[in-house]
């Protein structure tokens, strides 16, 4: 610090004594070397460096060391020639003047010539090193300007752009000069990168004049005025301006005017100097190809921007993002949605252009969920951008329209009660879908998972008063089939006695029925016959169950002990119902013996087994008639019946029961070996029957009469009766019976039975066996989730052979009522423990099909590929390869999927392979391609498939084509054709889906 501060002071002293040196220099040479030393002055400022250099040597060679002065001026002229000539050791004759003569005055002139040196050879960084010690304020005017601008200049090119701009602005405030525009041009070269265009143009416009830099001048200000956006100033004055220039700035132009007429909406004059550019500049940046791409998209010449933007794709920067996103635009409007989707993908992963990276990912969810249901990548959006409240129930809406359209009711249920604060539409829609969808459960027998789904529909029941009622009178009927006859009660009660709006529904007199029905479950007969009653009372045209309610009416009346009334109701029951029928005249025949009437009861009894009696009433039909034959004395005819019943239905259990009356009779008759008989045979072949401890005490009896009591033991311990019977024994005899009325088929005695037994015996060795019949009966009998609970108790209990088919039973149930996550773990369940190989690979399809339908397509594609490897049916392996294709399919991985529906698709006969055909056929149409879609539509139709329902869709994809291309005249006629012809199986979208198209198109009309 202190050196710098020293050589400062004595270069400061330097420079102040500048004059009098010059002086004392002239005035110490001796008359003819002070000539001389004039004239080698003179020659040296004339530019004659060499005849200079002699005379400055013969100087220093006739002049005293001791002079020092004068040696230092001769010798600084002598190195200042050296660097005017670019003597190759420049460097060395500067260093060694400057450690010799510090002090010399012309040691700013030496720097500044050895700096010029420098900056002549384009060497700016060792220029500024040379020039920056230069003291500007010590140098003669003359010298000001060239210093200030070449040390500007190296300030400019070795990156100090603010030093560069105070020297050229010095330069600006000398007298006008040769430094003075180039200074002012390369100000406004720094304000123009520095992007201060107003500045750069206000600086250029001073040196407009000067020939030097006229086109220089007018081109960075129209680059200027196109960085401003002044976009009216290019256009009016680049076309000239282009006309006049060459080389790189005329190629320059071309493109600054080409993208200004763009920004003005004038895309064919951007072509068109876009086209000059192209041409001219030779090969096209990747930035000049997106630039041709756009102009294309805006163009509307989507296919050849589709073309031009391709070329970007790959790199990782914001044009192959913006090129992505700008494909995805072009390829939806040439209606090719599978690439569209592609592309928005590639757009959506991009960190280059947040706001490009928002939309593409939200095309690219939209795209995703149209084509392949696939509701993740919504869900990805929403997680990533939070939109407001009121662009998430858009979405949420648009996707909940969507199921509603394909009638997919409970994913639209999940998504219309996402969205915040609802709106009434949002409310309706919500009871709607949860309507339609507890209607579905119901029809499938799933009461019980209907009745939480009903319940949420009449929560948002506020604005639909008719559907609300609708909904609280299948809440009822879900309550009845589940058993909670209570809870139906309630509901049906407050509809018949306090929804006066209900009373027009059509379901109002129905709800009265299973009020009743309710209250006959409930074993309060009171109340049943009292709405069974009003039910029957309503006008003719509203009961629907007329010989149902007057057979409930009279098993009421006849609980209650009221045989008569009982009697006059069964009666009123018609004969169009053979089995209502049928019970009615044997519960009358019943009622009729509770009041004594014997005859009449036998009477109507002998009418019944004339009539084509049901299985399940034959046998107790024949025992009652034989008992009350008996009853009357009239043993013949009554062991007619009784032998009828004996051999006609050995495995009911009336069986035993006809055994013990023909040995009554026989004994009554005094034949008391065919009574033994009898007994002997309960005894062999039902010992288990609650009839055996009659007939052992009857076979008892016998031989005790005759003496044979040791015959008696004998035969006793013969069959292993003999000894007292055990808790097991007893609770053997139980099931037996209630066993017997499952095999025979009457599953309402048979669930009955089982209910008691296992109240009796919940953990008995029969208890597996026992809730496996009981599931069994509850399938039978219309109640599927009450079956399941009843496989889940033999599952629990885990032992047994029923295990394994009680597992089957339940994955099966639970696949059927739609719960496929429980059918997966079912069906998982029994891979395990599956000993039958059938059931191991019908757990393996299960799987298979449960993991599909509850849309966990990676894990379908998994297990069905293990499935292939199992040996099953062609049918089995035709669904197997289904499963996969359609798995790929919605995961959006269609070229997979395409190579599995093009095998499939060749036998349009199954479902599978006309479902494949509509799929390929929709490829197309997301493609883009119309033709292909009514090549293949038509091509669909000609293969006579019975599959009506993938032919109907086709045939609207057809119609979608034709609306796609504005033939609207065509599209309509297509799906009025369909309208007319279609012939629905069931209940499907065909009609819902060509209102709406056929609305939609009277709108455009």
């Amino acid at each position: 610090m202190e050196i710098t501060y020293r050589r400062g002071m004595i270069l400061l002293l330097v420079l102040l004594l500048m004059p009098s040196i010059g002086n004392y220099i002239y005035a110490q040479i001796p008359g003819k070397q002070s000539e001389q030393y004039k004239n080698a002055v003179n020659l040296y400022s004339k530019g004659v460096y060499q005849a200079a250099e002699k005379e400055f040597v013969l100087l220093q060679t006739n002049t005293d060391l001791s002079k020092r002065a004068e040696l230092s001026m001769i010798e600084s002229y002598l190195v200042l020639i050296s660097i005017e000539l670019s003597r190759p050791d420049i460097d060395f004759k500067v260093q060694e003047i400057k450690s010799k003569y510090p002090e010399s005055p012309k040691m700013n002139e030496i720097d500044l010539k050895y700096g010029s040196h420098y900056f002549n050879l384009s060497n700016f960084s060792e220029a500024y090193r040379i020039l920056s010690a230069i003291n500007p304020s010590t140098l003669p005017p003359s010298q000001k300007a060239e210093f200030h601008f070449k040390y500007g200049y190296a300030n400019l090119r070795t990156g100090n752009n603010q030093e560069a701009l105070s020297n050229f602005a010095i330069i600006n405030r000398l007298p006008f000069g040769s430094y003075s525009n180039p200074a002012i041009y390369y100000s406004a070269h720094i304000e123009y990168m520095k992007r201060d265009f107003k500045k750069a143009i206000e600086l250029f416009s001073k040196i407009e004049k000067d020939p030097r830099f006229t086109l220089l001048a007018k081109y960075y200000i129209l680059e200027s005025k196109f960085m401003l956006k002044d976009y009216e100033y290019v256009v009016k004055n680049g076309e000239a301006l282009y006309q006049q220039l060459t080389s790189e700035l005329r190629i320059k132009t071309a493109r600054v005017v080409s993208e200004s007429f763009f920004a003005l909406g004038n895309t064919e004059s951007a072509q068109f100097y876009f086209d000059r550019y192209s041409a001219e500049s030779g090969n096209l940046t990747r930035k000049d190809i997106y630039y041709a791409g756009i102009i294309a998209y805006t163009q509307k010449r989507y296919e050849q921007a589709i073309e031009i933007l391709k070329q970007l794709i790959g790199e990782d920067d914001s044009l192959s993002q913006n090129a992505s996103y700008h494909l995805g635009r072009s390829y939806i409007e040439i209606k090719n949605k599978v690439e569209a989707l592609n592309s928005f993908r590639n757009a959506s992963e991009g960190m280059h252009d947040l706001t490009i990276k928002e939309d593409a990912m939200f095309n690219f969810a939209k795209l995703s969920f149209d084509l392949n249901s696939d509701i993740g990548v919504f869900r990805r959006y929403l997680d990533t951008y939070s939109p407001t409240e009121q662009k998430f129930n858009e979405i949420q809406n648009y996707i909940a329209t969507s199921y509603l359209l394909k009638q997919d009711y409970r994913s639209a249920i999940d998504v219309l009660r996402t969205i915040r604060n609802p709106s009434s539409k949002d409310i309706i829609n919500l009871q709607k879908a949860t309507f339609l969808r507890g209607m579905q459960l119901i029809n499938l027998g799933a009461y019980r998972e209907a009745i939480p789904v009903f319940e949420l529909s009449i929560t948002n029941g506020n604005y639909n008063n008719n559907l609300l009622n609708v909904t609280q009178f299948w809440l009822a009927e879900a309550y009845y089939r589940d058993n909670r006859f209570q809870r139906s009660v309630d509901i049906n009660l407050a509809l018949a006695t306090r929804n006066s709006t209900f009373k027009g529904n059509r379901e109002y007199s129905t709800s009265l029925y299973n009020l009743a029905y309710s209250y006959f479950k409930l074993a309060n007969f009171e109340q049943a016959e009292a709405w069974f009653k009003r039910y029957l009372n309503l006008p003719t045209g509203d009961i629907l169950y007329a010989d149902e309610a007057v057979t409930r009416l009279g098993d009421c009346l006849f609980m209650q002990r009221k045989y008569t009334e009982a009697i006059t109701a069964f009666s009123g029951v018609s004969n169009s119902k053979a089995s209502l029928k049928q019970y009615a005249s044997f519960q009358m025949a019943i009622a009729h013996g509770l009041l004594g009437d014997d005859s009449r009861k036998a009477g109507l009894l002998k009418e019944l087994v004339s009539a084509n009696l049901s299985p399940h009433l034959y046998p107790e039909v024949l025992y009652e008639l034989g008992r009350t034959l008996v009853q009357k004395g009239e043993y013949s005819e009554a062991t007619g019946y009784f032998n009828d019943l004996k051999d006609k239905f050995a495995t009911t259990p009336f069986y035993p029961k006809a055994l013990l009356e023909l040995g009554l009779i026989a004994l009554n008759r005094g034949e008391s070996n065919n009574a033994a008989d009898f007994y002997k045979k309960i005894l062999q072949e039902t010992p288990q029957s609650p009839e055996a401890s009659a007939a052992i005490a009857g076979l008892e009896n016998i031989y005790q009469d005759q003496g044979r009591a040791e015959d008696f033991l004998a035969f006793l311990d013969g069959l292993g009766l003999s000894k007292v019977r055990t808790t097991d024994e007893r609770e053997l005899i139980i099931f037996s019976s209630a066993e017997k009325h499952f095999l025979s088929g009457n599953y309402a005695l048979a669930l009955s039975s089982l209910n008691s037994f296992i109240k009796s015996y919940p953990t008995g060795t029969k208890a597996a066996q026992a809730y496996f019949y009981m599931g069994e009966s509850y399938q039978k009998t219309g109640k599927p989730e009450l079956a399941l609970d009843a496989f889940l108790k033999v599952m629990e209990i885990g032992e047994g052979s029923f295990t394994e088919l009680a597992t089957l039973n339940y994955a099966r149930i639970s696949y059927q009522i739609e719960n496929y996550r429980q059918a997966n773990k079912a069906y998982s369940t029994l891979s395990r423990i599956a000993q039958l190989e059938n059931n191991k690979v019908e757990a393996q399809l299960g799987k298979t099909n449960s993991f599909y339908m509850d849309k966990q397509y990676e894990n379908a594609i998994a297990e069905g590929i293990r499935s292939e490897s199992f040996n099953i049916t062609d049918q089995e392996r035709t669904r197997v390869k289904f499963v996969i294709a359609k798995s790929y399919w919605m995961l959006g991985e269609r070229a997979k999927a395409i190579s599995y529906l093009n095998d499939l698709a060749k036998n349009k006969i199954n479902p599978e392979g006309a479902e494949s055909a509509y799929l390929l056929i929709s490829d197309a149409f997301d493609k883009g391609d119309f033709i292909k879609v009514e090549k293949d539509v038509y091509s669909f139709a000609e293969s006579r498939t019975p599959q009506s329902y993938w032919l109907a869709k086709s045939y609207i994809l057809l119609g979608d084509s034709f609306a796609e291309r504005e033939n609207w005249d065509q599209a309509e006629a297509t799906y009025k054709s369909i309208f007319e012809s279609y012939k629905p199986q069931g209940k499907d979208d065909i009609e819902e889906q060509l209102r709406m198209r056929l609305n939609k198109l009277s709108e455009k009309k």
